[in-house]
């Protein structure tokens, strides 16, 4: 999860033109990865996006792979049953690469993350659901019966926040401006 949603971040940022490459020339598992893909040979700047966020995944998740692999197999781990009674975690990245994903976190918490367009629409949107809140709290029956049943035993603003929860981004704007 951390290895997808960190490069997933990343890609959507650029497609934002929130981060720019020449901001990205310290993170070593971005240069890395536009090296591998040999980003100057392309041309098509979306190609050029995509294609660094996959070759991100794929460095990451093949050092995953071969750390947990040599993991389970200094702890001498023959079956499922014996590595779910491991206490400690086998399905790791390497140090190095735990470093270097650690670096792209980093990176995108100060210039994604907290970016002034991304707080202020943060912020709108905290409006949004908020208001969508109130409004479906003011009348449940605006919501499917099946969020509706959940009310007598969960109570009503647990049903509105697990019904808003499962909304896509799109169907939540449309649900507010609707109502």
């Amino acid at each position: 999860d951390r290895i997808a949603y960190n490069c997933h971040d990343l890609e959507d940022g650029m497609r934002a033109r929130l981060l720019e490459s020449e901001s990205m020339q310290d993170i070593e598992i971005f240069v890395e990865a536009r090296r591998r893909i040999q980003v100057d040979a392309i041309d098509d700047w979306t190609i050029r996006r995509t294609r660094t966020a996959k070759a991100i995944i794929e460095i990451l998740v093949g050092d995953c792979i071969g750390t947990s692999r040599a993991n389970i197999e200094a702890a001498g781990i023959r079956t499922a049953a014996e590595a779910c009674a491991r206490a400690e975690n086998l399905i790791a990245l390497s140090p190095e690469s735990d470093r270097k994903l650690r670096d792209l976190e980093e990176f995108l918490l100060q210039r994604f993350y907290h970016h002034e367009s991304l707080v202020q629409n943060s912020q709108k949107v905290r409006g949004w659901l908020g208001g969508l809140f109130e409004r479906l709290c003011r009348r449940p029956e605006g919501m499917p019966g099946y969020f509706q049943r959940f009310i007598p035993q969960h109570g009503l603003e647990r049903a509105v926040c697990d019904y808003i929860a499962g909304m896509t981004d799109r169907y939540c704007l449309k649900l507010f401006e609707q109502t």
